[in-house]
């Protein structure tokens, strides 16, 4: 896309005629500012409005076909494409940015780094003191909070940890509130994109075979740090795929590469994550 047609789409934003009620559409909590700031930026607010929830609930839109696109820290499930696909609609996956699954506690917990499988432990319940637990330098029960079972922030956790279910011990809490409890909580752990930093809580350093490495956009962008994902905006596409011009627009500045690198970059690493390439 030239400059002209980036220019041109931003002029198309701010003049279009609005829907009497804006379209709503809903998808990731990890990816809320970055829609939220993209919706800004096209001048769309006034015909799209973003509620953020889950990864699951924005597949499950597409599917009930409230929405055209939606937000997912994960691709789509093998069973949402299945169905999709049997109402003669087609799932498909546009990369937004990489993210890391971080492992968060409070500022004040001394924890250096963790390993794969210590992480596995503590959210499986298996470990559950924070003395059981090396260079922590407390004591105590360990509170494991966890997102919802739908949430693709979840998803990725397993995939990129190799566990199977969260164990008892992990109380659950929704977006926001997973993002801001370990910044309150001294003895709380919990996992979440990059952009969960809070002023009162940190990352910890995730080991391997070799030396334990922190996230940061270089580790993400070298690969060196290993738990990894891509985030997407899932579109429905096929006759039975209903878009409002909105949409379109919003996605539209994803998929153009010129758009991308103009509107869309600047936006996905002020979120800490890194931009994919086009």
């Amino acid at each position: 896309m030239t400059s002209f047609k980036i220019a041109l789409v931003l002029a198309l934003g701010a003049s279009s005629v609005a829907f009497a009620e804006a379209k709503s559409f809903t998808g990731s909590g990890v990816l809320n500012t970055v829609v939220q700031d993209l919706i800004k930026e096209l001048r769309l607010q006034s015909d799209l409005t973003y509620v953020a929830a889950t990864s699951g609930d924005g597949e499950k839109a597409l599917l009930e076909k409230k929405q055209y696109i939606a937000p997912m820290s994960r691709k789509a499930s093998p069973a949402a494409e299945k169905a999709a696909s049997a109402m003669g609609v087609k799932l498909v996956h546009v990369p937004v940015a990489i993210d890391g699954v971080a492992i968060y506690v409070n500022a004040k917990n001394a924890l250096p780094s963790l390993t794969i499988d210590s992480i596995k432990k503590i959210f499986a319940c298996e470990i559950t003191t924070w003395d059981k637990v090396e260079g922590s330098g407390r004591t105590g029960a360990i509170k494991v909070y966890k997102r919802e079972d739908t949430s693709g922030t979840t998803d990725s956790f397993k995939n990129t940890t190799g566990l199977a279910a969260l164990g008892a011990c992990a109380t659950y809490l929704n977006f926001p509130a997973i993002d801001q409890v370990t910044e309150k909580d001294e003895d709380a752990i919990t996992y979440g994109g990059l952009n969960g930093k809070l002023d009162g809580n940190r990352t910890v350093a995730i080991g391997t075979a070799g030396a334990a490495v922190q996230p940061s956009y270089n580790t993400l962008q070298n690969g060196t740090y290993p738990m990894i994902r891509t985030l997407y905006v899932v579109q429905a596409q096929g006759s039975e795929a209903i878009a409002t011009q909105a949409e379109k627009d919003f996605l539209d500045a994803i998929v153009d590469a010129d758009a991308y690198d103009a509107i869309v970059k600047p936006i996905i690493e002020n979120q800490l994550f890194v931009p994919v390439k086009k």
